[in-house]
């Protein structure tokens, strides 16, 4: 009987211990979480190749820890500016 959809495991760091590696081999797929200011693209480059090795399928990246409160990180607001609705009939609910 089939009860979840999806299942995670969560692993040690992969290019310290072989456990995320051997795990890997066992499921559908790999999500690597990198940490933002800590991971370099070097490590994310040697992961890559560590579970493609093992014939791995990565389907994504998780940054983890990201200081949001920077500047650096509140820039989209500019990009994407709030709506702005003609009529209160057009307005979105707010769920929140």
């Amino acid at each position: 009987c089939r009860r979840y959809d999806h299942i995670v495991i969560d692993s040690p760091p992969a290019l310290y211990f072989a456990d995320s590696t051997i795990i890997s081999t066992k499921v559908d797929s790999v999500i690597l979480v990198v940490r933002d200011g800590v991971s370099s693209t070097q490590t994310l480059v040697r992961m890559q190749r560590l579970f493609q090795s093992v014939g791995s399928r990565i389907i994504g990246v998780v940054l983890n820890a990201v200081p949001i409160h920077k500047q650096v990180y509140n820039r989209y607001r500019y990009y994407y500016p709030e709506p702005r609705f003609i009529d209160e009939q057009t307005r979105p609910l707010n769920l929140g």
